[in-house]
């Protein structure tokens, strides 16, 4: 089973399904359509404004176990697409977020015996972009309740029970145009953002000296024209995370104090992601875990986001789990191969439990 998990890694890595190369990831779906077309899986695909999702399943029921990847990927030089294999690495963009986890996900429903457990496999292409939205309309349009997720996004082993929400700022403030040596007959857009911005870092929540704390980042600023003029508009972007309700709460109370007719808000909330850790089937895949690596297996929070978030925001129990890796949205990705064929092994077991 190696052999297949890494040579269709290697395949799915060639792709380069960048956001903005729609013609790769199209192709990159209608390949695995492709190479699961001798199995008896039911396969359909999603189209939403934004991105789509491929579905894919072995039973006429409500799946019990969903399994959830991504194809899509961030940017890379022309030779991160050519996968290599360095000792027990496979290197390449996607190699650990995530093709090489959906390579190991498209073999587990693919062999997956009759009598099995009824499984189901998503796949999007729009996971790495902020707007992306394709999971959450596969789980409305799908009618999606399966009694268990697991998000294959890298976590060497561990189990991730919670995940910040997101909340992306886009600030506009317009100014009004003046020579420089001349402030007072302008409105520096420029001063009055930056002033907004240090408002909003202000709020109280980003006191808190817990660990697993809501964080605040200014991604982009813009603004001026001439070295010589002040500046009529300014733009900022801010990619904030929170931990909880009251995170999110205070965050956009925060906001609305902020208003003025000259500033115009735009706000992108993403949901949180948690799961409790009494959960059953999380029970089950913990000690399953403990075994296979002979250690405790341990209970993660993330400050990183995923499509794990829309299944927790429908009510539905999900976890992020899958294997070892480094180096994601940066140079000489990899994934570990034994790791890989672990992930396969444990996910084949797990499903198994249910028979």
């Amino acid at each position: 089973m190696t052999k297949n998990i890494t040579k269709l890694a290697k395949q799915l890595i060639r792709f380069p399904t960048t956001e903005d190369n729609q013609k790769a990831k199209k192709q990159c779906f209608n390949f695995i359509i492709n190479y699961l077309k001798n199995s008896r899986l039911k396969i359909k695909k999603i189209i939403t404004p934004i991105g789509s999702a491929l579905y894919i399943t072995n039973t006429t029921t409500k799946p019990i176990i969903c399994l959830v990847g991504h194809i899509d990927v961030v940017p890379g030089n022309y030779a991160d697409y050519i996968p290599k294999i360095i000792g027990n690495k496979l290197f390449g963009r996607g190699a650990i977020d995530m093709k090489g986890s959906v390579a190991v996900l498209i073999e587990v429903i693919k062999n997956a015996p009759a009598g099995t457990a009824p499984l189901s496999l998503l796949l999007v292409d729009d996971e790495e972009k902020s707007t992306g939205t394709a999971a959450r309309v596969a789980i409305q349009q799908l009618n999606l309740r399966p009694h268990f997720t697991i998000v294959a996004e890298q976590t060497d082993f561990n189990l991730v029970t919670q995940q910040k929400g997101t909340v992306n700022v886009t600030l506009t403030y317009r100014g009004r145009a003046a020579h420089s040596a001349e402030p007072q007959n302008g409105v520096n857009a420029l001063d009055k953002l930056i002033a907004k911005i240090t408002q909003l870092q202000n709020l109280p929540l980003w006191k808190t000296k817990k660990k697993f704390r809501p964080t605040i980042s200014l991604t982009t600023l813009a603004g001026g024209e001439a070295k010589n003029s002040i500046p009529a508009t300014a733009t900022a972007t801010l990619n904030i995370r929170y931990t909880n309700g009251e995170d999110k709460r205070q965050l956009l109370n925060g906001i609305k104090k902020i208003k003025e007719p000259r500033l115009k808000i735009g706000c992108v909330v993403k949901p949180l992601m948690t799961v409790p850790k009494n959960n059953c089937n999380l029970q089950r895949l913990k000690k399953l875990l403990d075994v296979f690596t002979c250690q405790t297996t341990a209970f993660e929070k993330s400050a990183t986001g995923s499509d794990a978030k829309y299944f927790s925001e429908a009510g539905l129990p999900v976890v992020v789990f899958g294997p070892i890796g480094r180096n994601y949205h940066a140079k000489n990705e990899w994934a570990d191969l034994k790791s890989l064929e672990s992930y396969y092994s444990i996910l084949n077991q797990f499903i198994n439990s249910y028979s």
